[in-house]
């Protein structure tokens, strides 16, 4: 189901490896070694698309098989366990060696040391390493989403000759807030569920890939929120430093509201809003450190106000509309600019 072809490369007799094989639900058709010796080039590479057993081998055999996968573009993780399977280890991109029955020329030539030597560890080692990348995958689209608009708004206000929406220390106190606990907690995010269901990513495929045009319209709905709500409050003859707290606290809530949407590319009640613990305290520690500078003498020494209870509606208000938004805009289908096409 995770789209990872098992294979059985065996020097036992063909039927004993086609019993086995039936038994671990590996299937595909069988060929011995000696059947290897008398293919070519071509005739193996077009074998070992439709060949899932392979008896009575030699270590040359094995290297045979993968070379011949390797050159059909397959990204292959070999397993072994003696002295003479080091070649085949050593040339996979996966070297796999058996840490109890496998030999120290084995283990040296792999990349990986099984110490259990059960083969569903390596599926819980797929799973893991999944969860890590997509894990990974969600800090960096949280970070980059999470501090365009501030970009855009700077360079907007600037271009405008309107004061300033945040001082240096502003953006320091946001980066702090929003950018270290949410991040760390995305790092912990449990594994989708259906993340074995899917095919193994291309090798060639970017970090973004497909997600640039929700990365852009993220960026933009963010920035338009704080510009147009900064540009009211003066409008409406706010102080700077008025304008300045209420926009603040808004983009404060808006990454906070992010960190939480950015957890799975599944609506947010289908993963469960309690699933994670930790973004829960990283969400709520931020919120409360906020306004505690609110209302303290610390507001001052930032250049702040206290919000009243108007500022607090409109704050709520427009952080649930964000919030719809950023749920609505995963229906978005993946855009891949290099293919030009909708994947």
């Amino acid at each position: 189901r995770a789209g990872i072809r098992s294979m059985m490369i065996t020097g036992d007799n063909i039927e004993t490896a086609r019993a086995i094989a039936k038994d671990i639900d590996i299937n595909g058709k069988a060929l011995r070694g000696s059947d290897l010796d008398k293919m070519t080039v071509r005739q193996l590479r077009s074998a070992v698309k439709e060949v899932a057993i392979y008896a009575r081998v030699s270590p040359v055999h094995k290297l045979k098989i993968l070379n011949a996968l390797e050159k059909n573009g397959e990204i292959v993780a070999m397993s072994g366990d003696g002295v003479n399977d080091a070649p085949a280890l050593k040339g996979a991109h996966v070297g796999i060696s058996m840490g109890k029955i496998g030999t120290q020329v084995a283990r040296e030539a792999s990349s990986v040391v099984l110490t259990d030597d059960h083969f569903s560890t390596m599926v819980t080692a797929v799973r893991e390493g999944r969860r890590i990348y997509d894990n990974i995958r969600k800090f960096v689209l949280f970070l980059l989403r999470a501090n365009f608009d501030e970009i855009l708004l700077i360079m907007t206000v600037l271009a405008l000759d309107m004061p300033l929406p945040y001082l240096p220390i502003h953006i320091l106190w946001i980066n702090l807030m929003t950018d270290s606990l949410p991040a760390l907690a995305l790092g912990l995010e449990k594994a989708e569920p259906d993340i074995m269901k899917k095919p193994p990513r291309p090798p060639e495929e970017h970090l973004l890939s497909g997600e640039w045009v929700r990365l852009i319209l993220t960026s933009i709905i963010a920035f338009a929120f704080a510009f147009f709500l900064f540009k009211h409050l003066l409008d409406s003859g706010d102080t700077v430093e008025h304008a300045r707290s209420v926009t603040l606290m808004m983009a404060i809530c808006f990454e906070l509201i992010l960190a939480n949407t950015v957890r799975s590319k599944q609506m947010l009640f289908k993963v469960g809003f309690f699933s994670n613990p930790w973004i829960l305290w990283a969400t709520l520690l931020p919120f409360l450190l906020q306004f505690v500078l609110l209302y303290t003498p610390l507001a001052s020494v930032f250049h702040l106000v206290p919000l009243t209870l108007e500022d607090w509606k409109l704050v709520a208000v427009l952080s649930a509309i964000s919030f719809v938004i950023f749920e609505l805009l995963k229906l978005l289908p993946e855009f891949n600019f290099k293919k030009k096409t909708f994947a």
